[in-house]
């Protein structure tokens, strides 16, 4: 309502309206309207309560006469002519002294009052164009005054959070000649009302000061077109009086008692012309407000400029925000170095900027500076913690250098570039692709030992199941196994002989690494193959560390263990510091920051111990792996080895028991198992146990020597196991 918007309400706290303002403000737009509406109030009831005017009139003048020539000068004006003065006769000498006002003095003073509620009504408005509701922040702030502690942090924590989502929204995040203006702008007129900028709500609240200041100017103009006369010197008037000798207060010609009206009645052709003597009692009241007024305005005008320039000062020279946000800063000890000092620079320019200062100024000057100071620190954490989760993310992802404490810090740039430390972000990622390079050669052979037409993993699960397994499973299992591999052996031999056939086979015999499947060598080809890869790669993660870790770790171990023989106590490794420094750029509009931070790198105490048992496993690997695949390589190269390993069983089935069985066992060793076989009897015995491997190969020879060929093999030896003649 007109009522509220004014402040005509009983309450003083509704009377105040939102305390988003200071108290010179306040001073305008609601205790200046509390007064005008007051006198308004006052001079309204003498005119419609009482009688305003009262005159005398002639004798023969009735009742209806009277009250038609009070009403008439009241309406049409009367004019003053002193009592020792000669009434003129010219009319327009009268018309020169009348008085036009007193009418519409309740009016006029209810027009005041609603121009010094307009610039708050517009500042009320206007001031949610921020983003921020600053009647509720200085509302919450205000109530912390009266609640718990507990409330009180609670609340002063909403506060920031609330701030600080607000001052992170209201930025520029697009990047133009447009913007770049439009911030050079803001930075060099604080009239600028950009909102991300920083200035809407400054530069509006300048302006709002601005209003106040031309419009208690502009009353005393508007009085003076009112009063007809020079009112803007009515209060020195009223001082020069009270500082005369007189002692009676005289009468004011501005505002007369008495005074004169004409006025003319017709009847019928005759037009009379009365002129009578009419006294105005509101003219007492009218001068004794119209003092106060005048005092009153320059009481507000001088605050009000006073206040416009002080706020014009804080606004216009930046160090001032600086300043007094060091102020509450300085009180919560937080400002110990001088990173901090030069980190609240920014915190003031360009986390708060003018805005964000301007709220705390409001928010202080509403409740009181322990509230203003909780505030600030509240902010300052958010912001430092930002500012600190930034510096941490950006340190870590662009690396870091090390320079020992008593080594001075390089200048150069090319020199601090030469000490980073570029592996620390890529640890989890280096040690999952050297697992996977552990584990592709494993992969390799589970995807092709299939190739070879036997499932390795089905016959070695089924021999190891064999152990836990009653006798009469154990047989029956393997000679379930004995007849799968007798019809694989059949099935992957040649069937057809030529040339090429006898030069595969040839070769195949001298070189185990021919992978041919019907000759007998595609498992253990492909096996030592797949030993070669285990071989390679332990031998490559140390060239791969080495380009990871910048060319040092392959002598790493024995670093290790000449500083832990010439010193009992364990010393931090420069390869795996743990304070480090970092060098990172802020830009902020035009200008850019260079800044310089120790960090600490906790992940590099477990880092050095992971990578120093990995120098020592390594080492341990490519022995074991290298001795390993010589070994497998004995193994297949030498044929007499097969044999052996076969006839070592048939021996412990007593199976040998003259020189043919001798030739036979070689047979069933060479032509019969070959090389697949013989492996895959290998990789049982290592799966399982012997006996298993025994009882299999006792399957295996009893369905040798049931074959055909080798009862032809009894009567010609010119002819080999398998069809395989030399005719």
């Amino acid at each position: 309502s007109i009522g509220a918007i004014i402040g005509g309400v009983p309450s003083l706290k509704k009377l105040q309206g939102a305390s988003n303002d200071d108290w010179v403000d306040r001073l305008n737009h609601v205790w200046s309207v509390f007064l005008l509406a007051l006198f308004a109030i006052v001079v309204s009831t003498g005119q419609f309560v009482g009688d305003p005017i009262h005159c005398w009139c002639p004798a023969e003048f009735t009742g209806a006469y009277v009250d038609y020539a009070k009403s008439y000068c009241w309406i049409k004006n009367t004019y003053y002519i002193p009592m020792d003065t000669p009434i003129p006769i010219d009319h327009a000498s009268r018309e020169s002294e009348e008085l036009t006002y007193y009418q519409w003095v309740p009016l006029i003073l209810l027009f005041m009052a609603f121009m010094f509620k307009l610039p708050n009504i517009l500042w009320r408005l206007f001031n949610g164009g921020s983003g921020i509701n600053l009647d509720k922040i200085v509302d919450m702030a205000e109530k912390t005054q009266l609640g718990s502690p507990e409330d009180r942090d609670k609340t002063i924590d909403h506060i920031s959070k609330y701030m600080d989502r607000w001052l992170e929204t209201h930025r520029e995040y697009h990047w133009n000649r447009l913007v770049r203006a439009k911030q050079a702008l803001a930075r060099c007129c604080c009239f600028f009302c950009n909102k991300r900028a920083g200035t809407y709500l400054t530069a509006f609240y300048l302006f709002v000061k601005v209003l106040y200041v031309a419009n208690v100017i502009s009353q005393f103009f508007l009085l003076n077109a009112f009063l007809s006369q020079d009112y803007n010197l009515y209060g020195f008037e009223v001082l020069q009086m009270l500082g005369s000798s007189d002692s009676e207060w005289k009468e004011s010609t501005r505002f007369p008692r008495v005074t004169l009206c004409d006025f003319k009645i017709r009847q019928l052709q005759n037009i009379q012309t009365w002129t009578v003597q009419c006294v105005l009692p509101i003219n007492l009241f009218n001068e004794k407000i119209f003092i106060v007024i005048w005092f009153w305005l320059v009481l507000v005008a001088t605050f009000s400029c006073i206040n416009f320039v002080t706020w014009l000062y804080r606004v216009v020279f930046k160090r001032n925000r600086a300043g007094y946000i060091k102020k509450y800063l300085k009180i919560n000890n937080k400002l110990q170095t001088g990173f901090d000092k030069k980190l609240c620079q920014k915190f003031a320019d360009e986390y708060l900027r003018d805005d964000g200062v301007f709220v705390i100024r409001v928010i202080a000057k509403n409740s009181t500076d322990l509230v203003a100071t909780d505030l600030v620190d509240k902010l300052w954490k958010l912001y430092r913690s930002a500012f600190v989760a930034y510096t941490k993310s950006f340190c870590w992802v662009k690396n870091t250098y090390h320079i020992a404490m008593d080594t001075p810090i390089p200048v150069e740039r090319e020199h601090r570039d030469s000490e980073e430390l570029t592996y620390y972000q890529w640890v989890p990622i280096i040690l999952l692709f050297m697992a996977f390079l552990f584990k592709f050669p494993s992969l390799v052979w589970r995807m092709l030992n299939g190739g070879s037409g036997i499932s390795m993993d089905k016959i070695v699960n089924m021999t190891d199941a064999t152990q836990i397994g009653s006798p009469g499973k154990r047989d029956e299992t393997v000679g379930h196994i004995a007849l799968y591999m007798n019809r694989w052996l059949e099935a992957q031999r040649h069937y057809r002989w030529n040339i090429l056939v006898r030069i595969r086979q040839g070769v195949s015999r001298f070189l185990c690494f021919c992978c041919a499947k019907r000759d007998g060598a595609y498992l253990t080809g492909l096996y030592i193959f797949v030993k070669v890869l285990y071989v390679s790669n332990v031998i490559i993660q140390f060239f791969l560390l080495n380009a990871f870790m910048g060319g040092w770790y392959s002598l790493y171990g024995f670093e290790v263990i000449d500083g832990l023989a010439r010193d009992e106590n364990w010393r931090d490794s420069p390869r795996f510091p743990k304070v480090t420094l970092c060098d990172f750029e802020i830009r902020q509009l035009q200008n850019i920051q260079v800044y310089t931070v120790q960090c600490v790198l906790p992940i590099n105490l477990y880092n050095e111990k992971i990578f120093i048992f990995l120098w020592f496993w390594f080492v341990y690997v490519a022995v074991c792996t290298c001795g390993n695949f010589l070994f497998w390589i004995w193994r297949i190269l030498f044929h007499s080895n097969r044999v052996a390993y076969i006839k070592k069983y048939m021996k412990l089935l007593d199976k040998i028991k003259d020189e043919n069985d001798k030739q036979l066992a070689i047979k069933f060793a060479d032509q019969y198992l070959r090389d697949d076989g013989v492996f895959i009897l290998r990789m049982i015995a290592r799966n399982s146990n012997d006996i298993i491997v025994s009882d299999i190969i006792r399957k295996l020879w009893e369905s040798f020597l049931k074959s055909s060929k080798v009862k032809s093999n009894k009567e010609d030896d010119g002819e080999s196991y398998g069809g395989e003649s030399h005719a």
